[in-house]
């Protein structure tokens, strides 16, 4: 009876310190969607979604497969910003409350992201609601909230699985149909998806082709642009980001390879009033202590990391919200360096404790 006792309490501390977590990253979304400056991105996205709002009206379907502009990034996000801003219905000659919208629904969604990790380790939860790129991308009018949520949403429901193809894996490729639905950039995922199914759970040729199709069919049905002509619109998508990777933008622009190394672990931050003080670099040197332990406990993650981080470095594109997708893992890796630092801690305690009896 006490061990069920101990078991409910440790439960319900574990509720609670997630939910204080929830808080914490909601208000420091909150926080930065007042006072961070409009990225050059969210007018692309706003002036997309005002010209969605009325097809919307009209239910003009068609309309809305054929728009075109933006059509580079899947529909969806923009889309979800268009249904609030005509419930909301701010004045369209004022820019910012317009942001603003978009930004609160981003916030929310960031945090629900925050939470989803925060049930895999509260550690890592709380690490990823104060990371700065975390922050910054999910709570701006930016396409990043939705698939990061739904990165987190597939890996978390696929580790919860007991069978192939349980209720958990459909949702798994659901939401990894979603990750592709929302934005492409965030293809990294499949590596550490793939590790899982065929690794960890050890699914047959069968279960793993129809996990796949589960999230190809999601894919296309949340993707509308493709709805008509979807061999053409997602071979000019596919063509458009290899392109524009090594276009002249990009080349002006001149990041250098190693680029993405430096958004993860020392962003540049231009906004002070924003991100008055960051940890991002104490969570890398974290990460990079806690390793071994990560490897041992959650091999997938490391996967993860690692896969996502060679990718960003080969990628010509270097946008800070590309390194998105690597920092969850990193997170989880910087929990376990807690955790090692603690152990390393409670040994030199120990021996001590031991010395200081003889």
């Amino acid at each position: 009876m006490n061990k069920i006792s101990a078991k409910n309490t440790k439960k319900r501390f574990k509720i609670y310190i997630i939910i204080l977590i929830l808080l914490s990253a909601f208000i420091l979304r909150v926080y930065s969607s007042n006072n961070m400056p409009e990225d050059d991105d969210e007018g692309i996205y706003l002036k997309a979604a005002n010209e969605y709002r009325p097809l919307i009206n009209e239910k003009n379907i068609n309309g809305i497969i054929e728009y075109k502009y933006n059509s580079e990034h899947p529909a969806l996000t923009k889309l979800i910003y268009s249904v609030a801003l005509n419930l909301v219905k701010p004045s369209k000659q004022d820019k910012k409350s317009q942001i603003y919208v978009g930004r609160i629904i981003s916030s929310i969604i960031g945090t629900a992201a925050v939470g989803i990790i925060s049930l895999m380790n509260p550690m890592a939860g709380f690490l990823f609601a104060i990371q700065t790129i975390s922050i910054k991308y999910t709570s701006e009018m930016m396409l990043e909230a939705i698939p990061l949520l739904a990165c987190l949403l597939s890996i978390y429901f696929i580790l919860k699985s007991k069978l192939s193809l349980d209720k958990c894996s459909i949702i798994s490729a659901i939401s990894l149909g979603l990750v592709f639905g929302s934005k492409i950039s965030y293809f990294p995922i499949l590596i550490p998806i793939i590790f899982i199914l065929l690794k960890e759970k050890k699914y047959s040729l069968k279960n793993f082709i129809i996990y796949g199709i589960i999230a190809i069919l999601t894919m296309l049905l949340l993707n509308v642009s493709w709805w008509n002509h979807p061999v053409t619109e997602i071979s000019n998508t596919i063509h458009y980001h290899i392109n524009y990777s090594v276009g002249e933008y990009v080349q002006r622009v001149g990041f250098p390879w190693y680029q993405p190394l430096k958004w993860i672990s020392h962003p540049k931050i231009d906004n002070q009033n924003v991100f008055p003080i960051y940890l991002d670099t104490l969570i890398f040197i974290l990460a990079i202590i806690g390793l071994k332990k990560e490897y041992i406990k959650r091999k997938w993650s490391i996967v993860w990391l690692f896969s996502s981080v060679i990718i960003l470095l080969i990628w010509p594109t270097k946008w800070p919200q590309y390194s998105l997708i690597a920092i969850p893992p990193l997170c989880l890796t910087a929990s376990s360096g807690i955790s090692q630092i603690f152990s390393i801690l409670k040994r030199l305690f120990s021996k001590n404790k031991i010395k200081n009896k003889k």
